[in-house]
């Protein structure tokens, strides 16, 4: 059978654990990944002295984060990110759009590096047209956007003048 062992996490990791909190995990899963990556230390008497420092230093990085989400709202407020897009006649893409690109087109328009894991969805995008998104760094800061999808416009003849096409010499011989 499997050992629990209690465990303080020294780093956040969204969805699975918060700095300063002290939770029962099991052995195997702190020993390989928790210890060594440094996100958690085991809980001795000492360890919880630790505790409050951890905490302090969770509520300092808390301000701070919502400071940067309050900056990212400011810069966002009423933007709009636009994808110019391949899709096919039924306006579909050929393709989608993710968490990924969108953070990527957000650095490139707006100079302002938001992580992917940051950036919630509640439609995937596999068409042309327009959707919100919402970034969620502080929960008590709500950012939300636009994603504005237009079809690219390619102009066939250009297209096939800058490619150079292949040519064929076929030679006959005839004799006679």
């Amino acid at each position: 059978m499997s050992k629990d062992i209690q465990v303080l996490f020294l780093q956040d990791k969204k969805g699975h654990f918060k700095i300063g909190q002290v939770k029962r995990v099991k052995m195997g899963y702190a020993r390989n990944y928790l210890f060594p990556k440094g996100f958690a230390t085991l809980v001795t008497p000492a360890t919880l002295l630790k505790q409050k420092a951890v905490k302090k230093e969770s509520e300092k990085r808390q301000v701070a984060l919502k400071e940067q989400a309050d900056n990212l709202k400011e810069v966002l407020s009423s933007k709009v990110v636009s994808f110019h897009v391949k899709a096919n006649e039924e306006e579909k893409l050929y393709g989608s759009i993710t968490q990924q690109d969108i953070s990527n087109a957000i650095s490139d328009q707006y100079g302002v590096v938001v992580d992917k894991a940051d950036i919630k969805l509640p439609v995937q995008i596999k068409e042309l047209g327009e959707f919100s998104y919402q970034v969620d760094i502080h929960p008590k800061v709500q950012i939300e956007g636009i994603i504005s999808v237009v079809l690219e416009e390619v102009k066939k003849e250009e297209e096939k003048s800058k490619r150079p096409g292949k040519r064929r010499q076929i030679s006959k011989s005839v004799t006679e």
